[in-house]
């Protein structure tokens, strides 16, 4: 199989899986069309909103578990949410759901 054959396998899967909608939960109104392009905008909008979600649930796992909790540790914590969600976003979801955006406006399948 060659790289491009690969990718297009990476592409569609990350696409089908984007497509769902319990990978968008509980923010469904983030979702776009299949046919819409990700702008950073959105990548910003989704960091956020994704980021405080999880940072929410990691500190109530923390409590749930009687571990240490403090200000610092919850702001350390959305930190490291923001910045692994904005990559995750911006290097992977863009790109391949852009793609797909780019071959549906020359005609192809989505």
């Amino acid at each position: 199989m060659r790289v491009s054959g690969i990718f297009d396998s990476v592409e569609r899967w990350h696409n089908w899986a984007s497509d769902t909608n319990f990978v968008w939960f509980p923010f469904l109104k983030l979702k776009l069309a299949a046919n819409e392009s990700m702008t950073q905008q959105r990548i910003l909008m989704m960091t956020v909103c994704f980021s405080c979600y999880f940072n929410a649930m990691y500190l109530v796992k923390k409590v749930i578990f009687a571990e240490p909790l403090s200000v610092r540790s919850g702001v350390v914590s959305q930190a490291y949410f923001m910045v692994g969600f904005f990559i995750w976003f911006s290097l992977v979801t863009k790109p391949l759901w852009n793609r797909r955006v780019n071959r549906l406006k020359l005609g192809g399948v989505a």
